[in-house]
């Protein structure tokens, strides 16, 4: 990439098919003379929402690990009974998504419903909540 001014747009498109637009944004990129280069992006660890929510049938569970560890995500019903879990190990830091079916862990398809999904990975623990609707 060569030095100089970039400018872009932001388009974004609603569920329902609306196009937005946000800009204009100028960035202005250097190759060389500073100090330390450019910044990492910076990690941590946490558990995002999940994406399509409400969804059906499925959705994706986006998590970030700070440092390389093991991840366990567990997905409640309403009255806290355990409906399947999901368990990884990461060599290194970065995002990270897990896609849930909306079945249970003997593969029966589950009703609309609220159910609740828990990361956790060290001594990081994090609940969220999801809605599948049919």
């Amino acid at each position: 990439m060569e030095a100089g001014t970039y400018y872009y747009w932001l388009q974004s498109v609603d569920l329902d098919g609306t196009i937005g637009y946000f800009g204009l944004i100028s960035v202005l990129y250097s190759t060389g003379g500073g100090e330390g280069g450019s910044p990492g992006i910076p990690n941590l660890t946490q558990l995002n929402n999940a994406y399509p929510n409400p969804f059906n049938p499925d959705t994706t569970i986006r998590y970030q690990l700070k440092d390389p560890g093991k991840v366990e995500i567990v997905i409640y019903n309403a009255k806290g009974q355990m409906l399947r879990s999901f368990s990884a190990s990461h060599e290194t830091a970065g995002s990270y998504h897990y896609r849930w079916d909306g079945r249970d862990s003997s593969g029966n398809v589950l009703p609309s419903g609220v159910y609740l999904y828990r990361m956790s990975s060290g001594k990081y623990n994090c609940t969220k909540k999801m809605v599948l609707q049919k």
